[in-house]
């Protein structure tokens, strides 16, 4: 099993960004493990999963909670601009959106096994990890047992609860934040990290479903699962913040550099050193969405213009036809035929 990472942006914003939310020093923690506040703000950079346990282990005592991670999770925000979770939201059902956290894991996270099952009573989500590391993560499971929970009920909008939640490390001496945040039976020393999901609520709508979006997003994400490792982060994250921003959104520079954690100056420097620019980054994600719309589900033009932020179709026709050399239709069209 490869090295267990954890993505620079998830640590910054769900963890030590929760932290700093609820008024912890989080510098003095961050020095207290060899670290400052700047090394939060590379967007391309990952953390060792140990770090992250430090870390919460830390905030514990800070805050006098005996499980920090589940009080992290339980307070994670369902708009967090990552694509793993854009992805989720956009889903049609729960079961579709947790199969998506599975599938694209690798984005936030690495060096565990991640996977969704459907059963004929329940869906299962697995955390998977070796059970003699079980102690060594007892935080870091909790975290994310606690985050799928927190996040399942913030994307269909109900206070639904598991059939069942299990651990693989041992059981505390407190279980009642256990008990309490998931409401239903909670196992310690099990084979697996899980949790099940009664099947008539994986079957809910999620309020986002977006069918033709979450397509694309899905095409994106596997892209980038496919990709090398190195794969600049900070160009996955600006692509998303720019689909987040869409169709109406402040799309400026200084918009976009918050939006991924960075500076104006910085982000600027990093996207010349890519052989870019924001305006060009800008236009080729808008005509990569463009592409996808139209090569993916039944979206009318129309709705591509609208996703794009076009105020009318023409401007947009003549947008792609600059960006391809075809209108869209034609390009539709061609598409088609060649996978007809």
């Amino acid at each position: 099993m490869s090295e267990q990472l954890v993505s620079a942006t998830i640590f910054s914003r769900t963890v030590v960004g929760t932290a700093r939310a609820a008024g912890a020093s989080a510098s003095d923690l961050l020095a207290r493990l060899g670290l400052e506040e700047r090394d939060l703000n590379d967007p391309e950079g990952w953390f060792p999963a140990t770090v992250v346990e430090g870390f919460l282990e830390l905030l514990g005592e800070r805050i006098d909670h005996s499980a920090p991670g589940l009080w992290v999770g339980e307070k994670v925000c369902a708009d967090a601009g990552d694509l793993l979770g854009y992805a989720m939201r956009t889903a049609h059902t729960l079961g579709e959106a947790y199969h998506t956290a599975a599938r694209y894991y690798g984005l936030v996270g690495t060096g565990v096994e991640v996977y969704y099952r459907e059963h004929a009573e329940h869906g299962m989500f697995t955390h998977g990890v070796i059970p003699k590391l079980a102690q060594d993560r007892r935080h870091r499971d909790e975290l994310v047992l606690s985050t799928i929970l927190t996040l399942g009920r913030l994307i269909t909008g109900e206070a639904w609860t598991p059939s069942r939640v299990a651990f693989q490390h041992e059981a505390p001496d407190d279980i009642e934040p256990h008990r309490r945040l998931f409401g239903c039976p909670v196992g310690f020393g099990e084979a697996a990290c899980e949790i099940a999901i009664a099947q008539a609520d994986t079957r809910r709508a999620s309020l986002m479903a977006d069918n033709a979006l979450h397509d694309i997003l899905q095409r994106y994400a596997k892209s980038l699962v496919r990709e090398d490792p190195d794969h600049p982060q900070l160009l996955r994250a600006l692509r998303v913040a720019i689909m987040h921003a869409l169709p109406a959104g402040d799309l400026s520079v200084d918009s976009m550099a918050r939006a991924t954690n960075t500076s104006t100056r910085t982000l600027q420097r990093r996207l010349k050193e890519y052989g870019t620019s924001y305006a060009e980054f800008l236009r080729q994600t808008r005509q990569y969405l463009a592409e996808s719309c139209l090569l993916g589900a039944a979206v009318s033009i129309d709705e591509v213009a609208f996703l794009l932020g076009y105020s009318a179709t023409p401007a947009f026709s003549r947008a792609f036809k600059r960006w391809t050399g075809e209108t869209p239709g034609a390009f539709r069209q061609r598409a088609r035929g060649a996978t007809g």
